[in-house]
């Protein structure tokens, strides 16, 4: 199960059993056929070089590829060897004692993203299209709980959209180098940075904003026409979010269902985040939110924000009966939290 064709065509043409089991990838035995195959016979390559692709098998893929193997073929799932390789998983569960007995090609690849860059050169190099589109049929509906979830997948994403969600900042500047669009969406209007926000890629994040122009009014989700401040509050990316406030990014700007970037930080509960959560309130306080606003997609979060899941969040929005002013004041104890409030109306 290692990256050496000439090893496994040996081992083919002298027996060895090909039953290699492991749940969470494919079975390797096409991919051992096809490597033994005598040069010159009729064989299909694309299935195999799928596979090698989804091991990151950057050798075999290029032995694949010099017998005619397409780099831009789907299978029957909707994904091409590009897809395959850009997409986030775990190494199979061979890959640590393939490293550690590898000698001197794996001292150069020794981790699992290493191999998986190399993967996508060798793929790039023989003609792989870095915009290339899946034709998977999964249709999905995002929200607040799509947060680092790997079920979050759409229809037609390209290239981009897997490796952006995978997080490799190397990987997706190598794909950005050899032309991946930044600005195409997938079939549900999706841009790649929305999946570099669900997944709290923040180095990622960076780099695609980069690339593109004008990020602060930038709509990142066509449907509900929600701009890249939405997104970052949503997934709660403070570094992001302060990112494009800085840049002029309009904190009270409404998405198609009225809400603004603070009702998306609200529909974040997630408990380990609950800091980034505050912090975020506070940087859209100060760059704009205007908490006395009677419009209501400003009195639609402060009700929100009262009934928030996270006690911490709640005692932002608490009114005070003895004072009818508005406005939050934010200290800053050691633990970083809001300490104190000065009323909101109830």
């Amino acid at each position: 199960m290692s990256d050496a064709p000439r090893v496994v065509v040996t081992l083919v043409r002298h027996g060895t059993f090909l039953d290699e089991e492991d749940k969470d990838y494919p079975d390797l035995t096409p991919l051992y056929l096809a490597v033994a195959s005598p040069q010159g016979c009729v064989f299909d390559y694309e299935r195999p070089l799928r596979i090698s692709a989804s091991y990151a098998f950057p050798r075999i893929c290029e032995f694949l590829l010099v017998r005619g193997a397409s780099p831009n073929s789907l299978s029957k799932f909707g994904f091409s060897p590009m897809h395959l390789a850009v997409m986030k998983r775990l190494p199979h569960r061979h890959f640590s004692e393939i490293a550690r007995s590898g000698g001197q090609y794996m001292t150069a690849h020794i981790n699992f993203q290493g191999m998986i860059r190399e993967t996508i050169s060798t793929l790039l190099r023989f003609g792989g299209d870095p915009n290339l589109q899946s034709a998977n049929t999964r249709r999905h509906q995002c929200n607040s709980q799509c947060w680092r979830s790997v079920d979050c997948q759409h229809l037609g994403q390209r290239v981009l959209h897997f490796a952006a969600a995978a997080g490799a900042a190397d990987i997706v500047s190598l794909l950005l180098q050899h032309g991946a669009d930044p600005m195409m969406r997938d079939d549900q209007g999706y841009l790649p940075l929305y999946f570099a926000l669900s997944h709290g890629n923040h180095s990622t994040v960076h780099l695609l904003m980069d690339e593109m122009e004008n990020p602060t009014s930038l709509i990142v989700v066509q449907p509900t026409k929600s701009t890249a401040l939405h997104i970052t509050c949503r997934f709660v990316s403070v570094a992001g979010t302060l990112s494009l406030l800085r840049k002029g990014a309009d904190a009270n700007a409404i998405d198609s269902a009225g809400k603004t970037a603070l009702h998306e930080v609200l529909s974040q509960t997630c408990s380990s985040i609950e800091k980034d959560i505050i912090q975020t309130i506070e940087y859209l306080v100060e760059y704009g939110i205007d908490l006395e606003s009677t419009l209501p997609s400003i009195d639609g979060a402060v009700a929100l924000g009262r009934k928030h899941a996270l006690a911490c969040v709640r005692r932002i929005f608490q009114p005070a009966v003895s004072n009818g002013l508005l406005g939050l004041i934010f200290d800053s104890p050691h633990d970083g939290f809001v300490s104190s409030i000065h009323s909101l109306p109830e």
